[in-house]
């Protein structure tokens, strides 16, 4: 998959040492495999919840630490908007929008 938005999970890391070694791993993988249908998505992490448009949040650590994406499986890319510490947005790690 393609991966957008990694300056958020750099931040995100950067911000949280001990999830680090978690996201890193996430992100190998992710940018490793190309998932074409949510389902194929799921066989491997169980516990993502996938919501409407394509939304998608990974919980990585036992759901500590949260990554909400937009995921376009026609596309072949996974976007990280935001990134969240036990159910808190991690204000750093956050995309913004320009309006």
């Amino acid at each position: 998959m393609q991966l957008y938005g990694t300056i958020i999970l750099n931040e995100f890391a950067a911000a949280n040492p001990a999830c680090r070694g978690c996201v890193a791993a996430w992100r190998m993988e992710v940018e490793a495999v190309t998932w074409t249908t949510p389902r194929q998505m799921q066989e491997r992490h169980l516990t993502a919840q996938i919501a409407k448009g394509g939304r998608v949040v990974f919980r990585l650590l036992k759901g500590l630490y949260l990554l909400d994406t937009k995921v376009m499986f026609d596309r072949g890319i996974v976007l990280v908007e935001n990134a969240w510490v036990d159910g808190q947005p991690a204000k750093a790690a956050t995309r913004t929008s320009k309006k």
